[in-house]
């Protein structure tokens, strides 16, 4: 799914038989409930080779609470699919996957620790916890309510923007600093004045 399909936490319309229902992207809100069944499916994807049906049959019950999670199919015609047209909900179940491919494709964290998923990068000697993500965020002007009804799509690519403003800032600044310590009074002072007409 593309960017703008993220931002603006579109829904997916997917049809059983003449019913048409919509598949959603996860919100923050939701993510505890999310990950205890998202994340035995995102890890066993590894190894089957994104083959839903076997996916089903492997782990049915983390599948039907994927669904149940993002979807507004009622789980009785879910059950009933599984019975007559099992492809139907193997289909679905991709539908799901590509629809939350911000959780399911994205990088591996370095930590082999499941809790640090979408949160802010760390050196091995911090103990990031959510707050820190959500901190974040909450700096460059978003808040708490609208960090928990985020997708976790759009959770995640703000999450990278922040980071990668940060680190161009950063950059920015010792560039600055470089060329104040080897600039001579006038060379730093033609510097300062360029740097202030860009403001």
């Amino acid at each position: 799914m593309n960017d703008f399909f993220i931002a603006s936490d579109k829904c997916y319309p997917i049809y059983l038989g003449e019913h048409e229902y919509s598949i959603q992207q996860i919100k923050m809100k939701d993510f505890a409930e999310w990950i205890a069944v998202a994340e035995p499916i995102k890890q066993h994807l590894k190894t089957i080779d994104n083959d839903y049906m076997r996916l089903l049959v492997d782990l049915h019950d983390d599948c039907m609470g994927l669904i149940a999670l993002v979807s507004d199919i009622p789980i009785d015609i879910v059950h009933r699919y599984v019975f007559e047209d099992i492809s139907q909900i193997g289909a679905i179940l991709g539908c799901i996957i590509d629809v939350n491919g911000a959780y399911f494709k994205e990088q591996e964290c370095l930590s082999k620790n499941n809790e640090n998923f979408g949160r802010i990068k760390a050196s091995k000697k911090e103990n990031n916890t959510w707050f820190d993500s959500f901190q974040c965020l909450v700096q460059a002007g978003h808040s708490h309510e609208s960090i928990m009804n985020m997708n976790y799509g759009t959770f995640y690519k703000y999450i990278e923007a922040v980071e990668k403003q940060n680190t161009q800032q950063f950059m920015t600044n010792i560039s600055a600093m470089r060329i104040a310590y080897h600039a001579d009074a006038k060379g730093y002072q033609s510097f300062k004045n360029n740097m202030d007409r860009c403001l």
